[in-house]
């Protein structure tokens, strides 16, 4: 069956429970087992890993008295008293309307389409990047369907796209030989980045998105679907598999531009491989894999020079008689070890010198054949050992999420917590584990459906604004669809899942918060930056245990909520503490030496937070220390102890205990709340309203709020699909998806603008379009007025503001 891009059709919507055969998003392991040729064409084979699983897990430090979850003031509400009547803006939240939209391409000129409104910021070093898991985008057969996606693209306020699985989706369905590159594919292809590159939106791509990298299925079969990732770092026929994965899509010259893919300047990112890593590959097992036996055995002999002076050198911790590692029997460290005597020391440097070759080599071969754009190769896992791994390329890519599955598809589970419970723990960590002279690039990330808190992700945005970053692509085909469509080729296409993101409204609305907080760069850069200095002798031999299993401390990671933070490498910063790197220093305002000083690896709290639980002394004492030394100023609304953390900039405000935040700029603002709703400095949210919810504005004439004649409202509750299952009363394990159409939380927001004159509000379709006047009131120095998605033909997300 051919796939229809565009998703023409019938424009039925069918609202009804069906459980379907499942289709799996990329991001992870390709397929499993011995699975046949076939199902390679099917997105079904695609299994999604949670690239967190790896992790070294944070140790605990929860906030001090959290509030109460969402479902349990549901709950609370639901068995008040009969006799008490029910408030309307509190009933709101126990009722689910659907959806009359089926069209999603955005209507050009409305208040949707951020095409004119974002032409001024082309030229930032800033992508906000669409994640195309290609399996099911469906590559365009003519010039005007290639640029019918860049055209939405424009509007949706996207200026990068992520090509993700090209491995599952180049090659011939039958894969009868090794590299089987589909000329209709490759076509669809090269029309597509010539649009790309025509319109000014830059890409960037993977090379092995799965395991089975580009291979026959028959070699496949006989050696194992799972081990590409690994064995492309020593097995000569992945290594020629990937070379020839690169001269078949980026070698070969696109006819519509008349140069390789990798002399196109659109091409500014190549990720050689997608969540790769030998620690990362084996900690789903604990267990580092017996094909290692033979490279690691090999770069003992080659690094000591023989057997004798291997084993006099190993004479401390008495290796086993029978090990010799020119008999390749040198037994490798157990992965859990907590010992770090020389053989887990020995395995670190393996380790690093396995995966820096791998970079070096893939970077070689791509700078021979033109390609000048920057290169990453390792995007998950948090450890020390692959933090000094990721120092091999010119940027650096990371994965990462808030409420993974725990499984994809039927049965799998969730947390269904708020992203504030943890601090925002999902992105602290990729923070403290990007190097600050390069490039970084978040190239998957979201708080994934159906976690209730997913409008909460707009947080993303303003910090990843405020670190600096270059990339921001939140994950799960973010759009490959311009319409709702029951009649799609793909079961996972007639309702949202765990990664379709492009059909849930609070993800896709999400985004577009973030093209104004992000991309427009509403957020401002923190005002100074500390880097974390990785000496590698020091992280090698330290005593608290391997590299491939250690990580910072809650406390350093919790820095990135107040300023920029990252990591220098050691060779680049002397003893003294002085830049000796070749670049130019960059504009770090501090180093920290945690491998050398003591008080930078587990601070000693003060007598003040004496009693307090470690974990949490620490952070209040490295809080407290930033007041000291003017990391944030005396005016910054910080407390750690209470749980409110701010920003340096001042713009970015959490309030971790009442799941509320904040986010002000002179542009937009945003406002999350739990229980209780806040403001603002333009914008104020006020009893009575909904709990739990977020609203934001910002200016479409790219003027301060306080002036701006034209704003856009978006206003988020939750979304699902219509006759959702779960298999438990607390929603979080997956027993059904339903179908479309999607249905909307109800929400009735009380919402003031500090502003003043004569305006209209206009309610919007998801394409933009007015559908509806809604009223308001001007009271002299604010307008007022209710965002209520219970009234009306349909719910809605958005509104427009306009001044008359």
């Amino acid at each position: 069956m051919s796939v229809d891009l565009f998703g023409r059709g019938s424009r039925r919507v069918i609202a009804g429970a069906s459980v379907l055969a499942l289709a799996a998003c990329g991001g992870g392991n390709g397929g499993s087992g011995t699975a046949p040729a076939a199902a390679l064409a099917d997105p079904a084979s695609v299994t999604h890993v949670d690239p967190a699983g790896g992790d070294i897990p944070e140790p605990a430090a929860p906030i001090a008295a959290a509030a109460a979850s969402t479902a349990t003031a549901d709950t609370a509400r639901a068995t008040a008293s009969a006799a008490a009547p029910v408030p309307a803006y509190i009933a709101a939240a126990s009722v689910w309307r659907p959806l009359a939209d089926t069209e999603l391409a955005i209507q050009p000129g409305s208040a949707l389409d951020f095409s004119a409104v974002l032409a001024p910021y082309a030229k930032r070093d800033r992508a906000l990047c669409a994640n195309w898991t290609m399996t099911t985008v469906g590559l365009p057969a003519s010039a005007a369907e290639a640029q019918t996606l860049v055209n939405e693209l424009r509007r949706r306020g996207y200026n990068f796209v992520r090509l993700h699985y090209l491995d599952q989706t180049m090659l011939t369905k039958a894969r009868a030989t090794d590299s089987e590159f589909d000329p209709v594919k490759l076509d669809g292809l090269f029309r597509l980045t010539a649009a790309l590159s025509a319109a000014g939106i830059g890409y960037g791509l993977d090379i092995y998105s799965g395991d089975g990298g580009y291979m026959k299925a028959a070699t496949l079969n006989a050696i194992g679907w799972t081990q590409g990732k690994l064995r492309v770092h020593y097995d000569s026929r992945y290594i020629a598999d990937w070379k020839s994965a690169v001269d078949h899509m980026l070698g070969t010259v696109n006819p519509y531009t008349g140069k390789t893919l990798l002399r196109d300047p659109a091409l500014k990112l190549v990720i050689g491989v997608n969540e790769g890593g030998i620690a990362f590959k084996s900690s789903f097992a604990r267990a580092f894999d017996p094909e290692l036996m033979a490279p690691w055995n090999a770069w003992l002999l080659a690094h000591y020079g023989s057997s004798a002076a291997w084993r006099a050198a190993w004479s401390a911790i008495a290796p086993a008689s029978a090990e010799d590692p020119a008999a390749g029997s040198v037994a490798q460290p157990a992965f859990g070890t907590t010992v770090n005597d020389l053989r887990a020391q020995d395995y670190t440097r393996f380790l690093l010198a396995t995966e820096r070759g791998l970079a070096d080599w893939m970077t070689a071969y791509l700078r021979d054949r033109g390609f000048t754009g920057k290169f990453s190769f390792m995007n998950a896992r948090n450890s020390w050992e692959e933090d000094l791994s990721r120092g091999a390329g010119s940027a650096v890519t990371y994965n990462v999420y808030h409420d993974h599955p725990s499984k994809y598809g039927i049965g799998g589970s969730i947390t269904d917590t708020s992203s504030l419970d943890a601090a925002l723990s999902y992105l602290r960590n990729a923070a403290v584990h990007r190097y600050l002279d390069r490039p970084f690039y978040l190239t998957e990330s979201s708080q994934v459906f159906w976690n209730r808190y997913r409008r909460e992700f707009p947080l993303a945005g303003a910090f990843a604004s405020h670190q600096g970053w270059e990339g921001l692509c939140s994950f799960g085909f973010t759009f490959d669809s311009l319409r709702y469509d029951m009649t799609s080729a793909f079961d996972s296409k007639r309702r949202v899942e765990s990664f379709q993101m492009w059909g849930d409204p609070v993800l896709t609305a999400a985004d577009r918060i973030n093209a104004f907080l992000y991309r427009r760069g509403d957020v401002a850069e923190g005002r100074s930056a500390l880097g974390y200095v990785m000496r590698e002798p020091e992280i090698i031999a330290h005593a608290s245990g391997p590299a491939w299993g250690r990580n910072f401390w809650p406390f350093a990671t919790k820095r990135a909520l107040l300023y920029k933070t990252g990591i220098v490498a050691g060779s680049k910063v002397s003893d003294a503490g002085n830049w000796i790197g070749a670049d130019p220093k960059p504009p770090y305002s501090y180093f920290r030496e945690p491998f050398r000083n003591v008080e930078e690896y587990e601070p000693k709290p003060r007598a003040a937070f004496a009693g307090v639980e470690t974990l949490l002394a620490q952070w209040y004492e490295v809080a407290a220390r930033a007041r000291d030394f003017g990391g944030i100023d005396s005016a910054n609304l910080t407390d750690a102890p209470a749980d409110i953390i701010q920003s340096d900039s001042k713009q970015i405000y959490y309030d971790l205990r009442a799941h509320r935040a904040r986010v002000v700029t002179p542009k937009s603002e945003v406002v999350m709340f739990g229980d209780q709703p806040t403001g603002g400095r333009t914008l104020w949210l006020v009893a009575p309203s909904t709990p739990n919810g977020t609203v934001s504005v910002h200016s479409l004439d790219d003027r301060p709020l306080t002036t701006s004649d034209h704003l856009l409202l978006v206003h988020l509750s939750d979304a699902r699909n219509s006759k959702m299952q779960f298999a438990d009363a607390a929603e979080k394990t997956i027993a059904a998806w339903g179908s479309f159409p999607v249905v909307i939380r109800g929400s009735m927001v009380t919402t003031r603008i500090i502003r003043t004159g004569a305006w209209k509000l206009y309610a919007l379709d998801l394409r933009g379009n007015r559908i509806e006047e809604r009223p308001l009131v001007s009271t002299g120095a604010r307008l007022e007025f209710q965002l209520d998605n219970t009234v009306g033909g349909q719910p809605v997300l958005y509104y427009e503001l306009v001044k008359s």
